[in-house]
C-alpha cells in the first residue's frame, strides 16, 4: 500500500473530507490529492 492510499484510508475512517484534512494539516487540497 502506498502512502497516498494509507492517508485516504485513515482520512475516510475519521470521516474527514479532503478539504477538512487540508485545512487541519495546513497543506493544500491539491498537494494531498497527489
Amino acid at each position: 500500500m502506498d502512502i497516498g492510499n494509507k492517508i485516504k484510508q485513515l482520512r475516510t475512517r475519521q470521516g474527514l473530507t479532503l478539504e477538512e484534512l487540508a485545512s487541519r494539516s495546513e497543506l493544500t487540497k491539491g498537494f494531498l490529492s497527489q
